[in-house]
């Protein structure tokens, strides 16, 4: 029976520290993923920090490993905040996200590779520079849609 309890206990303890981590992670928002993928803590993004994340999200959304992505696996993972009670906004932004899918697919197959994807990214950073210094700021972050 003690050892029983002690099991009950410890699978108690691991689920609130997971669940406390993933919470944390949750709220960590747009301005969390910034700094998370600013590489050298410059609190700017060069290009390379954003393809090295880019690259990370999309071996992440690859459930099956063949490196493509299916409509379906880029739709199931969700980076960024989890939670929040304005399912307007997160419907809107998950609409905002499947529309960017088919125009990522640059040879039409309805598959997205890693380059396919790296390069969409590589297209939004160039956007969203908007001094053209090869470094994102916070506030060109932000205005990005990333």
């Amino acid at each position: 029976m003690k050892l029983r309890n002690t099991t009950v206990a410890a699978l108690a303890l691991a689920m609130t520290l997971t669940s406390s981590l993933a919470f944390a992670q949750q709220g960590r928002g747009q301005m969390g993923r910034f700094a998370d993928m600013d590489a050298n803590g410059d609190g700017q993004l060069s290009r390379q920090e954003l393809l090295d994340s880019a690259e990370s999200v999309f071996y992440a959304m690859d459930a099956d490993s063949d490196g493509k992505l299916t409509l379906e696996e880029y739709m199931s993972v969700r980076m960024g905040q989890q939670q929040g009670n304005n399912g307007a906004m997160q419907a809107a932004r998950q609409a905002d996200k499947e529309a960017r899918f088919q125009p990522m697919d640059a040879d039409g197959d309805e598959l997205v590779s890693l380059a396919e994807f790296t390069d969409a990214a590589a297209a939004r950073f160039d956007a969203a520079d908007s001094d053209g210094n090869g470094r994102l700021m916070r506030p060109e972050w932000g205005n990005g849609g990333f």
